[in-house]
């Protein structure tokens, strides 16, 4: 990490991030720090593996943990989005937590039940409704029972390994690309109950919460924001859908491929959010506006 220079109190304790200035927009902003080449790479924090049976098949799950006064959990589904487990690691590295993340180079899964093959989003597992969409949408074979009911015990053993702390929101961590996932087009229409933009951020990096508690208080700090209709959302399986039904705290940490330093600051906020401490300002990229994508609609990723 670079130099930290502003003390803030989160989770009960006090964990340091990175100076502000300020924002000729309607919030704080500070830029990205950087890294130098002499920087040694940090030890690896504390890992265990969960091995679910999936079908026929297996599926790992890492678990990286951190002793310290946070509690929150960071979950990465999407084992081709790296660098989001990367800021997760970062930043529980100093705050304590635990990353959990799919053992896979992959957005999908592939396993096997009854000799056959089948590929499923692990991000749109959560419903009944959920599973026989990813089923029906990936494969090519007729809808079976057997793989619904596979993925759907999958499913219920992962939720079981995230449920978190009374009163701690659920912790997702994306990434996406240049002109698809952004914060116009995450939800579109009624699916999306307010929706802050922040100018001076590109649009690819973004929160999506299922409570206005968190969306007024990401909002109130500058950052790129949208709350979910938890009434109108489609189902579609992911877990904001599943957290939204059971009325549980959900945010997903959202940001382009490559962006570690923004997504970090955006993690930080995460953890202070839990806590009593102010929320840190976003970094502001330079290229912000070439960022923006140049047209909306429903977009898949995430």
């Amino acid at each position: 990490m670079a130099i930290l220079a502003v003390i803030v109190a989160s989770c009960g304790a006090t964990i340091r991030i990175r100076a502000e200035t300020p924002l000729a927009a309607n919030a704080k902003s500070s830029p990205a720090p950087a890294r130098t080449a002499a920087q040694a790479p940090a030890p690896p924090l504390p890992q265990k593996a969960f091995t679910f049976k999936l079908g026929d098949s297996t599926v790992t799950i890492i678990e990286h943990s951190q002793a310290g006064p946070c509690k929150l959990t960071f979950f990465g589904p999407h084992g081709n989005e790296k660098t989001s487990v990367r800021a997760a690691l970062e930043v529980i590295r100093h705050t304590g937590g635990r990353v959990l993340e799919i053992k896979n180079d992959d957005r999908y899964l592939t396993f096997t039940t009854g000799g056959k093959k089948f590929v499923i989003d692990p991000n749109r597992i959560f419903s009944e409704e959920g599973i026989k969409k990813t089923l029906i949408l990936n494969n090519s074979a007729a809808l079976s029972d057997a793989a619904v009911a596979a993925v759907g015990a999958f499913s219920k053993q992962v939720l079981d390994l995230l449920k978190s702390e009374s009163g701690n929101p659920w912790v997702a961590v994306h990434n996406n690309y240049p002109g698809r996932l952004n914060l116009n087009n995450v939800l579109t229409g009624a699916q999306a109950k307010e929706i802050f933009p922040n100018r001076a951020l590109p649009l690819n990096d973004f929160f999506l919460v299922t409570q206005k508690s968190e969306f007024d208080k990401l909002k109130g700090a500058g950052y790129n924001v949208v709350l979910q209709n938890n009434q109108a959302v489609k189902d579609d399986g992911s877990l904001s859908v599943y957290c939204g039904q059971k009325g549980l705290a959900y945010i997903n940490v959202e940001a382009q491929h490559g962006r570690f330093a923004p997504q970090v600051r955006m993690i930080e906020a995460v953890v202070s959010l839990t806590g009593s401490g102010h929320l840190p300002a976003p970094v502001v990229a330079a290229d912000a506006g070439a960022l923006q994508p140049k047209k909306d609609g429903q977009a898949t990723e995430n």
